[in-house]
Formats: structure tokens, sequence, C-alpha cells
């Protein structure tokens, strides 16, 4: 199987993404594949680890101070004989799904699109192998961290959620030239003027209207300065948002040296990366892959990213599309690169 077939495969199916098909079936009914289901199924599992050789092509041109999020992305996903199937809770929906978990990066910007880097594996333990071995969401994101820290890319800061702000994750991110944001569990503690005290206890000394009121945030925020055991000080901020007839606590954890307004600018950047997980589900067909092998699910989670990253690139060029806009145009704009292709070699 040639790398030009394997290239040729990977141009249709991202067109086939980006037209609205929903499975590689598809795609070959509608002629938008040069193969068959079959070989085009093992075309996409030849290379089984895709999202290595995806940071590396996607670093090379990325942008240049923006913040790098970190999240894990659960798809649900039917299929008894399809590898790397399993039991994956949602936090969204607050319940166990059947289907993949994969760890999701990008680089994002406050009120910018994300530009995405990669989908890494993230099999639970009943589904785990030798090459894809099971990871705790602290392993998982300090592998992608440390990769993006020795390409030696322009990071503001790592942006993380509370599974990742473990102590041992804390521990390590101190260890890298690298300031983090991430949101910290209110029943943790922390060492506060010299007293260990829970978080949300803590919270309750900075009340709204204790703490002080952002106009342009829309929130009360107090800041201070904690010791966490093993890992040393760091910024605890308290966030309160009005929700109904009360107010919302968040806490967040922050070695990121800027102001208030600043910081929690950088995590609200972060939500880019959650749109793009809904975008990639529902317009890119990010769970619907038939293949049985895993290999062949990481391409196609790969193949969705570049999919996305096509349709990024409309929004940039053109202000004001919107996502289903971006993927029309995106499409045309690959199907007369194709067919262009195709013309020349046929010449």
């Amino acid at each position: 199987m040639s790398k030009i077939a394997r290239e040729s495969l990977h141009a249709h199916y991202v067109l086939g993404l980006l037209c609205g098909s929903k499975s590689v079936t598809d795609m070959a009914e509608r002629g938008l594949l040069p193969f068959g289901k079959s070989y085009a199924c093992k075309l996409l599992a030849q290379d089984p680890t895709p999202h290595k050789g995806a940071l590396a092509r996607r670093l090379a041109a990325a942008p240049q101070g923006a913040y790098l999020a970190i999240d894990l992305l659960k798809v649900e996903h039917q299929g008894e004989r399809i590898e790397g199937v399993g039991r994956c809770y949602d936090s969204n929906s607050k319940g166990v799904l059947w289907g993949h978990a994969l760890v999701s990066s990008a680089l994002v910007q406050l009120g910018e699109d994300p530009y995405l880097l990669r989908c890494d594996p993230f099999p639970d333990e009943l589904m785990s192998t030798e090459l894809y071995p099971k990871l705790t969401a602290t392993e998982a994101m300090l592998g992608v961290a440390g990769d993006v820290v020795r390409a030696e890319v322009k990071v503001k800061a790592l942006l993380v959620d509370a599974e990742f702000t473990t102590r041992l994750g804390l521990r390590s991110l101190k260890q890298l030239p690298l300031a983090f944001v991430g949101r910290f569990r209110s029943n943790a503690k922390v060492m506060f003027e010299a007293q260990k005290v829970r978080v949300n206890d803590l919270a309750k000394r900075f009340l709204p209207g204790k703490a002080r009121w952002y106009p342009k945030l829309r929130r009360y925020i107090k800041r201070l300065e904690v010791v966490l055991a093993e890992v040393g000080v760091v910024q605890l901020l308290i966030v309160w948002k009005e929700q109904g007839f009360g107010w919302h606590l968040t806490t967040l954890i922050s070695t990121l040296k800027a102001g208030i307004q600043e910081v929690f600018k950088a995590w609200s950047a972060r939500w880019s990366l959650e749109v793009s997980h809904r975008l990639r589900k529902q317009n890119l067909a990010l769970g619907a892959c038939q293949c049985l092998a895993y290999a062949a699910h990481l391409q196609h989670a790969e193949l969705v990213n570049q999919a996305f990253e096509l349709m990024r690139q409309e929004r940039q060029r053109t202000p004001g599309l919107s996502w289903k806009q971006s993927q029309q145009h995106a499409s045309e704009t690959l199907r007369n690169a194709l067919m262009t292709e195709g013309s020349r070699l046929a010449a």
C-alpha cells in the first residue's frame, strides 16, 4: 500500500467529512473515495500512531503566544467488534457512555477559533495494549505539554480542567518552563496564613461583596497566595458568578504572572476547545467511523482535525462566516483542488 494511495485516501476522506458523510460506506457510495470501503479501512489503519506525526506537523506552523488547552474528549460510539471501545464517564452528561476517550489539545486565544494540535489515545484498563497503554489523565496531559515544550513553541500558559490538577500533575508542571491555569477542586486542602483549610471553606470568607467585583467579567473574584504540599506557592482564584437566584463558585489555581482579569480571560479562552469538541462530533462525524481497527479510529480523528482546520482557515479568510458556511466553502475548495490535481495527473 503506497504512500501516494494513503495520501490520496486521506484527502478524499477529509472531503467526505466536509460534505457531511457519516461513514466510509457512504463516502464510497457517493463516489467521494478513490477506493472501496474495505481497502479504505486498511489504508486508514496503516499508521498506528497518526497523532505523533500530526503534532510535529502542526507545531511547525503554530501561532506563537497562544495558550495550550488540553482536555479529555469522550466520543460515544457503538460497535462490539470495534477495537478500543470501552466504558467512558462523560462529565457533561454525568453518566457512562460506550465509546472512545481521546486527549484533545489545541492552541487557543480569547475570541479566536482554536488551532487544533492532536487527539491522543486514552484507552481504559481493559482496552489498553502495549502500543496504547492505559494512562492517567495527568500522565496524558504531561505527555502533550512536554512535547509542546520540547518543540520550543512559545506558549503563555497551559489551561486544564480539574481532572488534571492533581498533586502529581501540579508538582510535575512546576518543573516545566510553562505557567498553568486550571480548575481546582473545592474540597481540596491548601495552606493559607499557616493554617490548613479546605478551598470551599476558604471561599466562604470571600463571598460576593467581600471579593472584588469586576464589571467587565461580571464576577466577584478574590486572588490569594496559598501553599500546596509538594508543590509550593501558587495563586488561588475564588470566582463567584451569578446563576439563577444565587451565586456559583469556581476555584482556579494558577502560576501565570498576570493580573486577575488576564488570568480569568486566559481560562475563558479554553472554552473554544470545548466548542470544537461539539463541532467535531456534530458536523464532522467524529464518532461515526465504522472501521474495526483502533489505529483507523485514531486516523479518523486526525482527519477530522484536518477538516476542522480547513474550516478554521475559511473563517480566517472570510470573517463572519458561520461554521456551517465555512464547512461548505472548505468542501468546495478541497473538491476543486482534488479535481485539478486529478486532471494534472491524467494529463
